[in-house]
């Protein structure tokens, strides 16, 4: 009997030590999940903090650049266009002061010449008028040649402005495109872990109800034949 006793006591204060046990490395293995979970999440969260911060960051740089390029853009049309201005106001003084020269000069050979050549006066005027025409025509035609010109330039400049512009967003956007794609894989691994731990911890979850399960039914088979009624029986 003393025999039985003392095993049946084993075995009890065994199983309160296995549930003792158990039970901490329940509690630890609770915290250390818990503690994973913490750290994950904030990792997470940091993550999508400094991914929004290079956005934002990103967003004003090409803000900057595209409001300075459209500054400089504005400011060499209009110096080309001030320029362009001042030459065309040049070139009519220039063309207005000749005229003007030219015309007294006639005048005054007209003037000296009509005392001598009253006759010739007549035709001669018939030529010089031809001569004004023809000098008037070429004068125009230049001045629509070099407005031509002026046009093509500007018409030149423009189009390799805005193949500048393209090339600049398309460059841009290839690098934004190709950093959220490594973010989105980043972010993918991280969710694959997450399950991952996830997993395992439901599969811990269900060991733990195993051996709870195993140490119940050890409970259940020594309530039903205790120690010490097989001992009395031997």
């Amino acid at each position: 009997m003393a025999e039985a006793s003392v095993t049946r006591q084993d075995l009890l204060e065994a199983e309160d030590r296995l549930r003792l046990e158990l039970g901490g490395l329940e509690s630890r293995l609770r915290e250390e999940l818990a503690g994973v979970e913490q750290r994950f999440d904030g990792k997470l969260a940091a993550m999508e903090e400094r991914f929004d911060g290079k956005l934002a960051a990103m967003e004003q740089r090409l803000d900057a650049k595209l409001a300075a390029l459209e500054k400089q853009f504005d400011a060499r049309l209009a110096a080309m266009e001030e320029r362009f201005d001042a030459k065309l106001a040049a070139l009519e003084q220039r063309f207005d002061a000749k005229l003007a020269a030219m015309e007294q000069r006639f005048d005054a050979k007209l003037a000296a010449l009509e005392k001598q050549f009253d006759a010739k006066l007549a035709a001669m005027e018939e030529r010089f008028d031809a001569k004004l025409a023809a000098l008037e025509q070429r004068f125009d035609a230049k001045l629509a040649a070099m407005e031509e010109r002026f046009d093509a330039k500007l018409a030149a400049m423009e189009e390799r402005l805005r193949g500048y512009v393209h090339d600049v967003e398309t460059k841009l956007l290839s690098a934004f495109f190709a950093y959220a794609e490594r973010t989105e894989k980043v972010i993918e691994r991280l969710a694959a872990e997450v399950r991952e731990l996830k997993l395992a911890d439901i599969n811990l979850e269900e060991r733990l109800r195993a051996l709870e399960v195993r140490v119940f039914n050890i409970e259940k088979k020594l309530l039903i034949e205790p120690p010490e009624t097989k001992a009395g029986a031997a």
